[in-house]
Parts: structure tokens; C-alpha cells; sequence
């Protein structure tokens, strides 16, 4: 059986998103979610390979004008074309003014929802055998944001993580944590983190710097332009082959060079 991947998409669903999102969608995301499940256009059946799962995490502000859950998942779903009609049609409402939108909320959801092991009891492999197996598989993120993380602690909800692997299980945990620090999980599970944004957010950067699941000496990141959009900070995972194939092959692309500082907190 092929191995499994997963891609959880979470976005800024406040109105500072709104005027970015067909673009956003069209130019990026839609190139990498048909690269990952090996449809390269709509209608066309997916090539054989992993089983590809696709998740979605909205995310709003904390402000006062905002009622409701902060953030709003949606399951996940292998249908390619049903899961880009669904991004398409996002209603972007909320946030502006000193409000942070809820960027640590949304990428704690989505650790969440990706599936944790659950052992089975049976057969000769060991609890931990199982857990190690489980975690191997591809798991993918794309944070998609558009309003200024500005970084102060919230009560979010996350996985129990364990010697930098899920716990088996559902059992989560709250703790107080800005969208930094849940960064940090994503490099410490093994879960790739990458950053889209219409505007040049130095926290933005900060956080994807944070989420990097690879060592501080691979100091050099790609960050790839579109020359339509030559100031959207895009910053790849480089465990994230199949994105970066796909916007390096999409036309026209400049990718450049940026040395990457881990911030030592």
C-alpha cells in the first residue's frame, strides 16, 4: 500500500485576506495541491501513488466584533476538485484595527486534526513500533496569512507530543501559546511547515523560521516570486518536495536565496 500524505491548508479568514485570495488560490495553492495528489488539472483522475488527504483550518481575530469558535475546521477529504471549489468559496469577514488574528489558534487546530496513532494490539509490532510507523508518514502545512501576527500568548489546544512524535491517541492538552510557539511543535513532530502572504510580515517569517524541521547549518531557504506578485513573501518547506516542484515549474517563477536566523527563545 502507498504511503500515506496529508496537507492541512490554514487561512486567515479575516478581510485582510479577501482582496488576495482568488490570487493566492489560482497562482499557489491550486499548483500544489494538484502536484501533491497527482491531478495536474480539474476533472482528471489522480495518478496512482500515496494516498493524499487534504484538511482546511480557518482561522479569525480575537477581536471583540468576531462571535463564535476563533477557528473553523473542515474535514478531510481526498476529492481534489471539491476541496479547490470549497477554498473558492470562502467568506472573509472580521479582524483589522490592533486585533491579532488568531494565527496560533488555527495552526494549533490543525495539529489536532491530524490523525494520531492508534494501536491496534495485535500482530508482532510493539506500541512504539507502531507509533514510529505512523509518524513516518508525509504530513504537511500551509500557513496562508494576511494579518500581522502580532505575537502575545492565548489559552490553544494542542496534541500531546511526546519524544518528538504524537502520542497515540486523541487526548490533547491546553496550554498558553502565541503562533511562535506552536510553531515550534510543527519542527518538533516532523510536521513541514510552510508561509503564504500578500505582505512582507517580518513575524510571518519568524514563524515559518520557527516551524523549520531541519538543522540551523542548512542555513539557506528558498523563497519563491512570482513576477506577478513580486512582493508575496512565499517561504517553502525544503521537506515539502512536492510544492516546491510545483511552483519551480510553474511560469513564471524567480526563486531566491535568503540566509534563515533561528531565533534562540
Amino acid at each position: 500500500m502507498a504511503a500515506e500524505k496529508r496537507l492541512m491548508v490554514v487561512v486567515d479568514g479575516t478581510t485582510a485576506m479577501g482582496p488576495y485570495w482568488k490570487s493566492i488560490l489560482s497562482d499557489y495553492l491550486e499548483k500544489i495541491i494538484r502536484n501533491i495528489s497527482g491531478q495536474p488539472s480539474a476533472n482528471q483522475d489522480a495518478s496512482a501513488g500515496a494516498a493524499v488527504y487534504l484538511g482546511l483550518v480557518q482561522y479569525n481575530s480575537h477581536g471583540l466584533d468576531n462571535t463564535g469558535s476563533l477557528t473553523r475546521p473542515s474535514p478531510w477529504t481526498r476529492n481534489v476538485d471539491g476541496f479547490l471549489e470549497g477554498l473558492s468559496a470562502l467568506h472573509f469577514s472580521g479582524g483589522g484595527g490592533p486585533n491579532e488574528a488568531a494565527i496560533a489558534g488555527g495552526l494549533a487546530e490543525a495539529l489536532v486534526m491530524f490523525p494520531k496513532p492508534t494501536p491496534t494490539g495485535t500482530g508482532t509490532e510493539t506500541e512504539t513500533d507502531q507509533v514510529q510507523d505512523h509518524n513516518a508518514r508525509e504530513r504537511h502545512c500551509i500557513l496562508v496569512a494576511a494579518s500581522n501576527p502580532v505575537l502575545f500568548r492565548t489559552a490553544v489546544q494542542i496534541p500531546i507530543i511526546s519524544n518528538g512524535q504524537f502520542s497515540s491517541g486523541t487526548q490533547t492538552r491546553w496550554t498558553l501559546a502565541d503562533a511562535q510557539d506552536v510553531a515550534k511543535l510543527y519542527a518538533e513532530c516532523s510536521v513541514s511547515l510552510s508561509v503564504i502572504s500578500p505582505k512582507q510580515f517580518p513575524k510571518l517569517r519568524e514563524i515559518y523560521n520557527a516551524g523549520r524541521n531541519y538543522p540551523e547549518s542548512e542555513g539557506t531557504v528558498s523563497s519563491f516570486k512570482n513576477v506577478k506578485y513580486p512582493h508575496f513573501p512565499v517561504l517553502i518547506s525544503n521537506k515539502f518536495s512536492e510544492a516546491r516542484a510545483a511552483l519551480d515549474h510553474s511560469h513564471p517563477v524567480i526563486k531566491t536565496e535568503y540566509n534563515v536566523f533561528l531565533s534562540s527563545s
